[in-house]
């Protein structure tokens, strides 16, 4: 049903542009002249009517009407409007014609009366009954005198004795289109004003509507920049809309009436090519399978080049000081000509193999037929074929602005089914991932257990070699569950329950200290703390912002071969903001966004382990605390992670709650009953930094019956060790200025795991996996901090199970 429209759409283009430009032309059956031997009568002036016919020529003179009237000299009959090129010769094409045109009407009652001259080339002065009335330019014989001006314009006189004598001067210099080209309208001063008003607003409406067109085409194209053929489109309509101010009404000069003729010469060559190019590329780039790059890039390539020197006044103008203007002329349509019929071309070939859309692109392809043969008739024949072009180049327009319309409604319908099946398997994926992990979870347990029984001696002594495999065994067994709990973790249906309370920034400072001997950093790298001392708390879950920042820093560190990886934070308004910047390879920023998605690798981007969930999870943790998080990155020169969280009202962090929860765990162990003094009590070796929540877990298990020494450094630690006959060692990965990790790897080379359990504790639940793959030797791993007798007694429970 479609296909029928369009062609009979085409049909009808077809047929009012022949209808038109017969009935517009002066080849019009029923036309008759108006004027005859110079002389016209009028019985009534209520219809505007043309001044066609033979008009009295003066040949090379330009004569005052004073002159006129006292001379003898003869004229010729000139047919207007019609080009004078018979009566001249362009041996020199820079010589000046000049001519003299006389008209007697006579009308049926006095009165003022108006013309309006739609084209006299290229410069025109006009006399009524002797007086000056109107012109554009200066017509002069005199090359310094001579000024060239086109355009319509109005001119008005007063009839005497119902008689006015219409004499025109006029001048032309380098073009063979000289006189009088288009007809002269005639009619009562109000009538001429009014339809002079009327073709302003035609025209007006048409560059105005390929304007707006441009416009709303062009904020299509930069809400998703995906489609460049609107972008070519909107360049091409605003193009076009330029062009137009300068052609028949002249509407630039409302703008700009100085404007000399030369610029304005130069800004109409200049904007038609550049609609022609512009149109080109969009076609090419909408039917890339129809066009060839080629023959593309070569016609481009010459329309850039015409540009550039028409564009350039004094350059054009020198030119046709060399050049004769039918050469330039010829040019000027041999290159339109050819973009024009390859256009063509693209068009009907598009067409033919029926590509999406292709009834909007029959409509624009024969709009776009019928305009080329209409300016083609306007150029070679100089006929006035009035506004044909510019309707079927509106036209052609329309129906391609339609076409780009169905394309996009085509992908909004596409995109919504996108969606829709998406949300489906987002659905299916979630389902996928919590039972996956939930089957996966059982048999996990089962082997953890076991292996941990073995490698604690329950079902007997183990040598070396098999206490290396079990070893390796809690290790891969450790990984897989860790993958688990973030493949729940990645599925949008899981509900996270968190503690949201004020957590100072300090906690991040630990963790990045720590890391720093956890984490395999090149040599090359160095991880910065650059977090101010005295910084508001944020609100959020301890643990998990430990997480989020794990995950960005082990996203940065894989990342990056050399230079630093800084932390800092500072305070915008009400919030925080926690960056993490590296100096590392950088990315696109349309991989900005993609980056937090589920699974999403940027390609070729790494050749490191990992399956794309970190930054997800860390994104979904971030808006569950009320926060954000996005990034900022450049090619080659590094990223930066932006974390945002409310800042506590409180303006710093001061540790209340946690110091009046050691204030009263304190008056309890003050009252806790003593072991009987014949108990020999167990000897626990803590290497520690001397901080407040050590100190906490120092009193504890004092005062749980177990005999503790503290120490601070991993020199007194391995010789406590041995001087007391350690029961169990507990190291804080935070050793101060020294690493836990290497007083761990100490003790192993001299005791086994079943020989001496070590207890390690640190920030972040994270590196556990790392720990293991290390071997460091820990029989077991508690996250900080480690506050509360529920917290605590999570000591005395991992002590029972290594005894």
């Amino acid at each position: 049903m479609q296909r029928k429209i369009s062609i009979i759409v085409s049909i009808l283009v077809c047929g009012f542009t022949l209808i038109s430009i017969i009935r517009e032309s002066s080849l019009n059956w029923g036309n008759h002249s108006a004027v005859n031997k110079g002389q016209m009568h009028l019985t009534s002036s209520e219809d505007l009517m043309e001044l066609n016919g033979e008009w009295e020529f003066y040949p090379n003179k330009l004569i005052d009407p004073a002159d006129l009237e006292k001379s003898n000299r003869k004229p010729i009959f000139l047919k207007v409007p019609m080009k004078w090129d018979s009566l001249y010769s362009y041996k020199d094409h820079l010589k000046i014609q000049a001519g003299t045109y006389r008209l007697t009407i006579t009308v049926p009652e006095d009165g003022m009366y108006g013309f309006r001259a739609e084209s006299i080339r290229q410069s025109s002065r006009v006399y009524i009954n002797g007086e000056k009335a109107g012109g554009i330019g200066n017509p002069s014989i005199n090359k310094k005198e001579y000024e060239f001006r086109d355009g319509p314009f109005l001119f008005f006189g007063k009839s005497k004795d119902k008689r006015m004598d219409v004499i025109i001067h006029a001048a032309n210099r380098a073009s063979p289109n000289g006189g009088i080209v288009k007809p002269i309208l005639f009619g009562e001063a109000d009538q001429i004003v009014l339809q002079a008003a009327q073709e302003k607003q035609t025209e007006g409406f048409i560059t105005a509507g390929y304007l707006i067109l441009s416009l709303l085409i062009l904020f299509q194209y930069f809400q998703q920049r995906h489609a460049k053929n609107e972008l070519y489109f909107a360049a091409f309509c605003f193009s076009q809309s330029i062009y137009i101010s300068t052609q028949k009404e002249k509407l630039i000069y409302l703008f700009y009436p100085d404007i000399s003729s030369k610029v304005l010469l130069s800004l109409q060559l200049g904007f038609i090519h550049l609609s022609v190019l512009f149109f080109l590329w969009f076609a090419h780039s909408t039917f890339k399978k129809q066009s060839s790059i080629k023959i593309t890039k070569w016609m481009s390539i010459l329309l850039i080049i015409k540009i550039a020197y028409v564009s350039i006044t004094p350059l054009l103008f020198w030119f046709y000081s060399l050049i004769p203007m039918i050469f330039m002329q010829v040019s000027l349509i041999g290159l339109l000509g050819s973009v024009y019929i390859y256009i063509l071309f693209i068009l009907f070939r598009a067409y033919r193999e029926k590509v999406i859309g292709c009834e909007y692109i029959l409509t624009a392809a024969i709009s776009f037929t019928c305009y080329g043969a209409a300016l083609g008739i306007e150029l070679f024949l100089q006929i006035d074929i009035g506004r044909i072009p510019l309707f079927l180049f509106l036209i052609m327009t329309i129906s391609l602005s339609l076409y780009i319309g169905y394309l996009r409604q085509l992908s909004f319908i596409m995109i919504d089914n996108l969606s829709k099946e998406l949300l489906v398997q987002d659905q299916l994926k979630n389902e996928f991932l919590i039972k996956t992990s939930d089957k996966l979870k059982e048999p996990l347990r089962t082997f953890m257990w076991h292996s941990k029984k073995l490698m604690e001696g329950k079902e007997g002594p183990l040598n070396k070699r098999q206490l290396k495999y079990i070893l390796e065994m809690q290790s891969s067994g450790k990984k897989i569950d860790r993958l688990i709990n973030n493949l729940r973790h990645a599925s949008s249906s899981i509900n996270h329950s968190l503690r949201l309370i004020p957590v100072p920034l300090d906690v991040i400072s630990e963790m990045v200290l720590e890391l720093r001997d956890v984490l395999k950093i090149p040599k090359e790298v160095k991880l910065v703390d650059d977090i101010p001392k005295k910084m508001p708390s944020v609100i959020a879950d301890s643990n998990i912002l430990k997480e989020v920042i794990f995950n960005v820093l082990d996203n940065a560190i894989r990342h990056t071969a050399s230079g630093e990886i800084r932390i800092r934070a500072f305070r915008v308004k009400e919030c925080v903001h926690i960056e993490i910047s590296d100096t590392g390879q950088g990315m696109d920023s349309l991989y900005l966004e993609k980056i937090f998605e589920t699974f999403y690798q940027i390609p070729n981007h790494s050749k490191h382990d990992g399956i794309g969930i970190g930054l997800s999870i860390s994104k979904q943790f971030v808006h569950l605390m009320k926060g954000e998080i996005w990034a900022y990155s450049s090619k080659g020169r590094g990223s930066t992670i932006t974390i945002k969280l409310p800042a506590d009202k409180t303006l710093f962090y001061e540790e209340k709650d946690l110091l009046e929860e050691v204030s009263a765990d304190l008056e309890w162990l003050h009252d806790y009953p003593e072991e009987n003094g014949n108990h020999i009590k167990k000897e626990i070796v803590f290497a520690c930094a001397n901080t407040q929540n050590n100190q906490h877990i120092n009193y504890y298990l004092k005062s749980s019956g177990y005999s503790i020494r503290i120490t601070h450094d991993e020199k007194t630690a391995f010789e406590k060790v041995q001087d007391v006959m350690a029961d169990m060692l507990i190291i804080d990965l935070n050793l101060g200025n020294q690493s836990g990790i290497v007083l761990c790897q100490m003790i192993r080379k001299k005791y086994l795991l079943t020989e001496l359990p070590i207890l390690m504790i640190g920030s972040t639940n994270q590196i556990v996996p790392i720990l293991d793959s290390m071997e460091i030797g820990a029989n077991e791993y508690i996250q900080k901090p480690v506050d509360g007798i529920a917290g605590q007694n999570q000591i005395l429970i991992r002590y029972e199970g290594f005894c």
